[in-house]
């Protein structure tokens, strides 16, 4: 009977609005939500909504999964979100919705928690990054499973092809005031160790960057020991080469968590070294799986 009564009133709540803003790896947090959502709220209904705002544009990398969940696409980036009226109207304008979310966030009509345990049947919008709280072993496999049942990822693993890789986030980081990439003198390090400690002397190295030429001309250095080969490809191609590395180099980028979280999941056999800056969210992430994975940090 309580069985019957959670499916009832899970199909009578609202339908769970889960927001994201941000590229492939930004979405694929959102993913795991809804993936979460479907695993342990089968009745209750979910929408995942993409936004294109952001510093850049964005679009739609999980369309494809539309056939699971309902997924709705929001235009609404602006090179200038204060060109269009005065100054008094956009502070009105913004102190009244911080009003209206403050009121439906006290009671959690509106959410910004990490916390699927904090959805109540009332809530209709989950707003957050998603990506400070663990997401159960189930949960990424699930995942996996059904990216690798749409032709996304590859469910095979080569141990002997594409050796060494590098993931190398530049692209809107070489010009943001406020943020900053991971300097290239720290990668050539990375790499020199790995080649004393693994005797990876003149195998090849992949770099994959969002800003391909200008990873290649900081890393140009690594040519004198090494095959450099430059890699351009779409994010969902980038995800599935990266987890065929047995050496794995990943600087501060969602994509590479993702490349983590299935490799440490999966158990796939590597030895990834990541930015220190990464480690407090992989731990949130995998919990006690970061214990016993061959991470690295730099």
């Amino acid at each position: 009977m309580s069985h019957l009564n959670h499916a009832f009133f899970g199909r009578l709540a609202p339908t769970l609005q889960i927001h994201c803003w941000g590229g492939l790896g930004s979405q694929l947090f959102a993913w795991a939500v809804v993936e979460q959502c479907l695993e342990e709220k089968p009745t209750r209904r979910v929408t995942l909504v993409l936004h294109t705002s952001g510093v850049t544009q964005r679009s739609s990398e999980l369309s494809m999964l539309a056939k699971f969940v309902d997924i709705v696409q929001v235009t609404d980036f602006k090179l200038n979100e204060f060109s269009i009226g005065s100054a008094t109207q956009v502070t009105f304008k913004n102190r009244l919705k911080k009003f209206i979310l403050w009121m439906l966030q006290k009671g959690k009509f509106v959410l910004s928690t990490e916390k699927i345990e904090d959805i109540k049947p009332w809530t209709f919008q989950l707003r957050s990054h998603y990506s400070r709280r663990y997401i159960p072993a189930k949960v990424c496999e699930n995942m996996f499973n059904r990216f690798v049942q749409m032709r996304l990822l590859e469910s095979s693993f080569s141990d002997t092809e594409d050796l060494v890789g590098i993931h190398y986030r530049l692209g809107d980081l070489l010009t943001l005031e406020n943020k900053s990439y991971v300097p290239h003198e720290k990668i050539i390090s990375v790499i020199q160790d790995l080649s004393t400690t693994h005797k990876l002397n003149r195998c090849v190295i992949k770099i994959h960057s969002d800003s391909p030429e200008v990873a290649s001309q900081k890393l140009s250095s690594l040519g004198d020991k090494f095959t450099i080969q430059q890699v351009e490809q779409t994010p969902w191609e980038t995800l599935s080469a990266l987890l065929q590395y047995k050496f794995l180099v990943v600087t501060n980028s969602k994509i590479g968590i993702w490349a983590i979280i299935f490799k440490v999941r999966l158990g796939l056999p590597s030895l990834i070294v990541a930015p220190k800056e990464m480690k407090s969210d992989l731990t949130l992430i995998l919990g006690e799986d970061i214990y016993n994975s061959e991470i690295e940090f730099y």
